[in-house]
């Protein structure tokens, strides 16, 4: 108090303690700004909808990279991300800078060709995980253990020139974050096996990439989820990748995509896409993803039917096999165990022969009633 009395008895001092005093508060409230959070997401317009998947693509991000390890249990996080509004303390629109366009968080929409985004930034409490976690203890107590029926597991499994390996835990941590930020983004939950020893024990790179159904199914019973995603993903010589991708869920038939991408955020963005677009649209996926995702169809030419396709693996072969025998041959489309390849300008007895001559084809009767026309020469496929 004394000082304070020979400070405010001198003019000159006390001008300086009321500096001294306004630039204080000043420096407090900067502190205070810095210790907000703030998101940053590319969104498409202005409207509720884009900036509600914002809310949560934003709260996704600090709950994975910047809040506490254990703040949300996993059990719990798709309840705190439909709630993400409850939590933004503010939020503003502003023109995106190139640099925002080529990378961060966006929402789909955002991404197509002729969008015209706006860069909105979201603002949370510095204490959001207190808020989250108080908000969350009533949950737990009244309904322990709740499992997740949206959730969707993933279970995919990597072959590059014959190392094989599943992603989850701290395997493909970038490849999980990049498929989880675009499933956020067209409001699917996707979920990774832990990786912990049971499930090492329980599954294997070969299961999935086999498409092992009983170990499939006890995998995604021990996450108590209704959905699972299964993939196999095979990196081939030229550096592109084969990709063959099964969605099964309650009361519809699983839908398979088979893919060759030239990386595999291409194939992420193509078959999340097509899991949102069934989900919304009560589609069964009865697609045909090589006539839409392949090469392109040839009108001409001659349609050569392989059976016995029974594996990505198979596909793999067979597709090798078929471009040493004729290096013009596409495959145009996929049914079942069975691929289509069209083969332009060839002669059928020519093309007979060469099939013969590989011993890996075997001429048969389409007893189905050719499926794909009369036209189409007809061989089942012999593995080694």
């Amino acid at each position: 108090m004394a000082l304070t009395r020979r400070i405010l008895n001198n003019p000159v001092r006390t001008t300086l303690f009321f500096w001294l005093v306004v630039l204080q508060g000043l420096f407090a409230s900067v502190a205070i700004a810095q210790e907000s959070l703030k998101v940053n997401v590319l969104v498409a317009d202005q409207g509720r909808a884009e900036r509600s998947l914002a809310y949560r693509l934003s709260l996704d991000s600090l709950v994975r990279n910047v809040l506490p390890i254990d703040t949300v249990p996993e059990s719990e996080r798709r309840a705190v991300l439909r709630s993400a509004g409850d939590y933004v303390q503010s939020f503003r629109y502003r023109r995106p800078d190139p640099a925002a366009l080529a990378g961060g968080l966006a929402t789909a929409k955002s991404r197509e060709p002729d969008a015209t985004p706006s860069l909105l930034t979201v603002t949370f409490p510095a204490e959001l995980a207190e808020l989250i976690q108080a908000k969350l203890a009533p949950v737990q107590a009244e309904v322990p253990g709740e499992p997740e029926d949206q959730s969707i597991l993933a279970l995919i499994a990597v072959d590059q020139q014959g190392s094989q390996m599943l992603i989850g835990g701290k395997t493909g941590v970038k490849f999980q974050n990049r498929a989880m930020q675009l499933a956020a983004a067209s409001d699917l939950e996707l979920q990774f096996p832990r990786m912990d020893s049971a499930d090492r024990d329980a599954l294997s790179p070969a299961d999935v990439l086999n498409d092992q159904r009983n170990a499939l199914e006890l995998a995604q019973q021990r996450y108590a989820v209704n959905s699972r995603l299964t993939a196999a993903l095979i990196r081939l010589a030229s550096g592109s990748w084969q990709s063959e991708w099964k969605f099964s869920r309650p009361g519809a038939a699983d839908s398979t995509y088979r893919l060759t991408t030239s990386n595999l955020d291409e194939a992420l963005v193509t078959v999340i896409g097509e899991i949102s677009d069934a989900r919304q649209n009560g589609s069964d996926g009865a697609l045909d993803p090589i006539a839409r995702y392949g090469a392109p169809v040839v009108p001409n030419g001659v349609a050569l039917q392989i059976d016995n396709v029974n594996s990505l693996a198979h596909y793999h072969q067979v597709l090798e096999l078929m471009q040493g025998i004729d290096a013009a041959a596409v495959p145009e489309t996929v049914h079942a165990d069975t691929v289509v390849f069209r083969i332009p300008d060839a002669d059928p007895a020519v093309l007979e022969q060469k099939l013969a001559a590989n011993q890996r084809f075997t001429p048969f009767v389409d007893s189905a009633g050719s499926t794909f026309g009369s036209a189409a020469l007809s061989y089942r496929y012999n593995p080694r």
